[in-house]
């Protein structure tokens, strides 16, 4: 059993081969949790994440949907990254095809030219006293960003990402976790085919 979550989530990028994460040039490798593209929540101030939504279709591919305030030039810089809104900025997705020896194509490996990125998202401690992580591999949707301004209401633009397959085994190095969350010993792993899994971590002393 858990109720609720950290309310943390942070956003790295992800090589197009998916061969590593990378900071926000999608160049160089991110080595330390400082590196990320994006952090949505935060443990003090105005900044929260009130509720992350997995939605999975027939194939387990996850959808996912965060709601939040985060509203700012640094959530702005993450957009302008992640899901610009610009002419010839797509994500469209073709229909998957299978070939007779099992291989996909198309399907969520093909979001156009969407940058991939790794979400890490804390959630709260079980009764086992584990802390469970879980890691998609995905892309933002052209739609985060969406928002409503109302006069006495936080402005709280949308989130939304659709899962992408790991295209080789994903290595995800201890150093990018929080390290005032849970404990790591160990490298996270992400297997080829894989679009998400929940690593049960220890919690910081």
């Amino acid at each position: 059993m858990s109720v609720g979550a950290r309310g943390l989530i942070d956003i790295f990028g992800l090589k197009q081969d998916h061969s590593g994460l990378v900071k926000a040039d999608f160049t160089t490798a991110a080595a330390a949790i400082t590196d990320r593209i994006h952090r949505l929540g935060a443990d003090s101030g105005d900044k929260i994440v009130e509720q992350t939504d997995w939605s999975y279709d027939e194939n387990g591919v996850p959808s996912l949907k965060i709601s939040q305030t985060d509203f700012g030039e640094e959530f702005e810089a993450f957009v302008n990254i992640m899901a610009p809104k610009k002419v010839g900025a797509t994500s469209v997705q073709v229909s998957e095809k299978t070939a007779e020896n099992g291989r996909k194509i198309g399907g969520s490996n093909s979001a156009g030219d969407a940058k991939n990125a790794i979400i890490i998202h804390y959630g709260s401690i079980t009764e086992g006293g584990k802390i469970p992580v879980t890691v998609n591999i995905v892309y933002f949707k052209k739609t985060t960003g969406g928002r409503t301004t109302k006069g006495g209401e936080y402005v709280s633009p949308g989130v939304e990402a659709v899962g992408i397959a790991a295209k080789a085994n994903i290595v995800i190095p201890k150093e990018l976790l929080d390290a005032d969350i849970v404990q790591a010993s160990n490298d996270l792993s992400l297997p080829k085919d894989y679009y998400e899994k929940i690593f049960f971590l220890n919690p910081k002393p």
